[in-house]
């Protein structure tokens, strides 16, 4: 005689308050498990999962379940509800015999308390019957053998943040040689607290190196309080998602083979005094110059045209941001000249294309971070090379233009340990 077992339920919603429902039919001779008790979920990517007690459990590991059949009944027809989707598993399993069912987006780990009745960890509680087993259930990105979660502390800060710009710094050296990431560091991905929502990221520098730079663009960031997104990495056949455009409000590396168009006005000359004309005004893309060339330059030459200006502008693309949250300009800027005085210059605008702020002069290389409330829902960027002395050849190089957002007291994280 077969026995069907109807469902086995294994709750895998995320954020939700949900019923673990397992009817299953079966023969007189084994109990009929009811209906389980509807619980909420705290924020916390763990999810409670009861196994039924006529189903021994052997092993949890990774995405797999090995259990065993202890009765003398046939079990057919096992399906297992996750959430929204339907897993169904048409092997049978002999009386007495071991079966292994694999979920492609769940990991699951054995509770660290296991309560009669409850399951309680320090993140969530829930009710299972009495002699089942409880279990937490981690949704897992399919594909990636490695995870760490990354706790992100906004204690300190009582604002709520969205869609906020986190730098981190990994170790991907060790990773590379333990052969858990490809050397190209493709296979970094990043997720939200539920462990499978694809977050925006952007490798800034030193892959395969102890000090590798990313930036993270995370959606919310509750006040006064920690939240948790998950590193992944361990796939082998993952290419890189690393996208700086689609993590800052405005970013430039420079790094085509023509000035973006899309994103900057063709760069122009402003005389001061036009009866004095230029001799030479040039800009381009130096391969030879900036964090990681190319960079663009401006050169201007004049024979007696104080103030003359070489630049480039976002004048006709204006950039939207909030008046009500503080923002930052990363720059990196390095200005040269043959006589005179020294400059490299970079503008905030408004809406009405007046200057709100001006900064950066230096006659070597300057970097750093200028932070700033806009004074408008709109504003410009301008990088501008600055003819302050008359008769002299002034140039500026400018890199990696990031506009971010910014909050004082700065984040902090902490990276936990690696899951497999």
């Amino acid at each position: 005689m077969k026995k069907k077992a109807t469902s086995i339920t294994v709750a895998a919603v995320i954020l939700l308050s949900i019923s673990i429902i397992s009817s299953i039919i079966v023969s007189t001779s084994i109990t009929t498990i009811t209906e389980r008790t509807a619980f909420q979920i705290s924020e916390k990517p763990r999810v409670v999962g009861c196994i039924p007690n006529y189903l021994d459990i052997i092993s949890i590991h990774n995405r797999r379940v090995i259990v065993r059949n202890p009765t003398s009944e046939e079990i057919t027809n096992l399906t297992l509800f996750l959430g929204n989707e339907t897993v169904s598993f048409n092997q049978s399993i002999q009386p007495g015999s071991v079966q292994t069912l694999e979920f492609p987006l769940l990991k699951f780990q054995p509770d660290e308390a296991i309560v009669y009745g409850q399951c309680l960890d320090g993140f969530i509680t829930g009710s299972c019957k009495k002699n089942e087993k409880c279990y937490r259930i981690a949704p897992w990105l399919s594909g990636f053998n490695y995870r760490r979660p990354i706790i992100i502390d906004n204690t300190l800060n009582s604002k709520k943040l969205t869609d906020y710009q986190i730098n981190i710094s990994l170790d991907t050296l060790s990773l590379i040689a333990e052969g858990k990431m490809r050397s190209d560091c493709g296979d970094i991905r990043f997720t939200d607290k539920d462990g499978i929502t694809l977050l925006n990221y952007w490798i800034e520098s030193g892959c395969n190196t102890t000090n590798t730079k990313i930036w993270i663009k995370i959606s919310q960031i509750p006040p006064s309080s920690k939240t948790t997104i998950y590193l992944y990495y361990g796939n082998p056949n993952a290419t890189s998602r690393s996208n700086g455009d689609s993590v800052f409000v405005f970013f430039d590396d420079f790094d085509g083979p023509e000035l973006n168009l899309s994103k900057w006005d063709e760069p122009y000359v402003i005389y001061s005094n036009p009866m004095f004309p230029m001799t030479n005004f040039s800009w381009g893309l130096d391969n030879s110059v900036g964090i990681r060339p190319p960079s663009i330059y401006f050169t201007t030459i004049d024979s007696g045209n104080y103030g003359s200006t070489g630049r480039v502008g976002t004048d006709s693309k204006p950039i939207s941001v909030s008046t009500t949250e503080q923002y930052a300009i990363d720059y990196w800027v390095q200005g040269e000249r043959t006589g005179g005085e020294c400059s490299g210059l970079e503008y905030v605008l408004d809406s009405s294309k007046s200057i709100y702020s001006r900064y950066v002069y230096t006659c070597s290389i300057s970097t750093g971070t200028y932070v700033f409330t806009p004074p408008t829902e709109t504003i410009y960027i301008r990088l501008v090379t600055w003819d302050t002395q008359a008769g002299f050849t002034f140039t500026s190089w400018h890199d990696y233009v990031r506009l971010r957002k910014y909050t004082s007291p700065q984040l902090t994280y902490s990276i936990g340990a690696e899951e497999s």
